[in-house]
């Protein structure tokens, strides 16, 4: 094992863990927490059990994409049950059991589930997978991460619960300052993830070739100007990021299949 082959690895998992670590003391700062239900906190318990058992377990370590999914979706499969029972039965125990299930889910999912994400990501970068295996799950973490984020500090300024979290996630509204910490943390990650593209996917056999590094100064000024000419337009930036990031999804999709 060579240091360097570390460096990128442990650089981008560094930047989704930042994340999620700022997240998490959103959430614990935010007294969202204190107003979650027992069973809305055991849900989210259980998700973080199940995020341990992830990272102690080899065989659960090293599984499939989709075994992870349904690991941590299981819980879910309960839900038409309770729904079915609040129609069979009538009260509103069932109905409030739903709720906290889907609202600790996600919470839970949410809060744990990035730091599993962070971890593969590094792992698949160094294998030197390829570009389509890397680069749509760490924008999807690290977007995803951005808006629970702000919606953590939204519910936290509004004393909202659980439940305003979530709407918020989903609202596609960001209100960081441009200053803010994590704008730097998503500079960082970029910087990385370039530097895997043109340097760390080849460093263990072959030398970067020019214009790989002339694609992605070309690739990374584009970006840059759309992002300024569209954020005149006072679109959320989700929406300002979007077409170049699936342009870098799209791109590295036609890379793996030419491949």
């Amino acid at each position: 094992m060579k240091a360097k082959e570390l460096v990128l690895p442990v650089a981008a998992a560094a930047a989704l863990v930042y994340i999620d670590l700022e997240y998490v003391g959103a959430l614990m700062g935010s007294g969202v927490l204190s107003q979650a239900t027992f069973f809305e906190l055991m849900v989210v318990a259980l998700q973080l059990g199940k995020t341990e058992s992830l990272f102690l377990v080899p065989r659960l370590r090293g599984a499939s994409g989709a075994f992870v999914i349904d690991f941590y979706g299981a819980d879910i499969l309960a839900l038409p049950a309770l729904v079915l029972m609040y129609f069979a039965f009538g009260g509103n125990l069932f109905l409030a059991l739903a709720q906290g299930l889907i609202l600790g889910w996600v919470l839970g999912v949410s809060a744990c589930g990035l730091a599993f994400v962070a971890f593969r990501v590094a792992a698949s970068m160094y294998r030197s997978d390829s570009l389509t295996k890397v680069l749509p799950i760490c924008f999807a973490a690290a977007e995803l991460g951005l808006l629970l984020v702000n919606s953590a500090q939204v519910a936290a300024t509004s004393g909202g619960d659980v439940g305003a979290v979530i709407r918020s996630a989903f609202s596609g509204y960001v209100s960081f300052a441009a200053s803010d910490p994590i704008y730097l943390d998503f500079a960082a990650l970029y910087v990385i993830l370039l530097l895997y593209a043109t340097v760390g996917w080849t460093v263990r056999s072959k030398a970067v070739e020019p214009r790989q590094i002339l694609i992605a100064i070309v690739a990374t000024g584009a970006a840059a100007g759309w992002a300024v000419v569209a954020s005149l337009t006072g679109l959320y930036p989700p929406l300002v990021l979007a077409p170049p990031a699936l342009g870098v999804v799209a791109a590295s999709w036609g890379i793996g299949v030419a491949k």
